[in-house]
């Protein structure tokens, strides 16, 4: 049987190695993505940009022959970093002296490890001499660490709400002036076709996917915990009438837990209920009822 003190020691250093790891899968996940977004940001520009030119004669002296060189550019520049992402993906590069990107653990590794580190961590608690104080305290560590992730997938859900909102008004604007010029150039119905098509699209995603209600939640879940943690240190809220003596302040570590655990639990409800498609949202209450 493990000590207390050690099994305290152990339960820190496994809480370090799956902060580490967390990262380390964020990273992957994200160079997925963004290797996903650079493959079809890449040829659809150079296939838009091949439809608007309309197989006109290249001549590096005109102004639109250089735009078009530098769109080209860029479509290829985005292409060729897409590929680089799909063929070197993972997480954070180590550089161990041999190879020049370095080495890198794949998505479904990390994920592997994590799952690995939490079960070891589950054991560590049920195999050490852990009072429920002590549990209760990790926990409680724990929670300002949800706190932070619940503001970066919040500020993450932002980021992709204002974009596609930009996306739909400069689309929107450009729409309506190029549909103007296309009275004048023919060309122009193509940039007509093009810019409909991303306003679509953006449409789509934020009514599909919900990202302001996604962040919303996440911002007010993730306040509510940390005003919830102020309120315990400071003794004040529902803790000012506990007192300073030990089974005053274990009792009210037990309320913080429970509160904590019950807004979390309600993040998890409300997540569902936005996975969830919109018959299934119109017929949940009649079906409940």
């Amino acid at each position: 049987m493990v000590s207390a003190p050690d099994a305290a020691v152990k339960l820190i250093h496994l809480d370090h190695e799956i902060r580490g790891l967390e990262y380390q899968l964020f990273v992957a996940r994200r160079r997925k993505r963004w290797g996903n977004i650079h493959l079809v940001a890449g040829p659809l520009l150079l296939v838009t940009l091949w439809i608007v030119s309309g197989f006109s004669r290249f001549d590096i002296r005109s102004e639109n022959s250089q735009i078009t060189a530098v769109v080209g550019l860029a479509g290829l520049a985005l292409l060729l970093k897409g590929c680089h992402l799909k063929f070197r993906p993972g997480g954070p590069a180590t550089y161990n002296g041999t190879g020049l990107f370095g080495d890198r653990k794949l998505e479904s590794d990390l994920d592997l490890e994590l799952t690995l580190l939490r079960d070891k961590r589950k054991l560590s608690v049920s195999e050490g001499e852990l009072t429920l104080k002590q549990r209760r305290l990790a926990y409680k560590a724990e929670a300002f660490s949800d706190v932070d992730r619940f503001r970066a997938e919040n500020k993450r859900y932002r980021r992709i709400q204002n974009a596609l909102q930009g996306v739909l008004i400069i689309g929107s604007l450009a729409t309506t002036a190029i549909a103007g010029i296309s009275l004048i150039s023919p060309l122009a119905k193509w940039g007509t076709m093009v810019t409909s098509f991303l306003v679509g699209i953006a449409s789509g995603f934020i009514a599909a996917f919900k990202y302001r209600e996604r962040g919303a939640y996440l911002q007010q879940t993730a306040d509510a915990i940390e005003s919830e943690w102020e309120a315990f240190d400071l003794g004040i809220g529902r803790y000012k009438h506990y007192g300073s003596d030990k089974e005053a302040q274990e009792k009210a570590l037990g309320d913080f837990a429970e509160e904590v655990y019950r807004l979390k639990t309600e993040q998890k409800k409300r997540e569902q209920n936005l996975d969830q498609p919109p018959s299934d949202e119109r017929s949940g209450p009649a079906a409940g009822a």
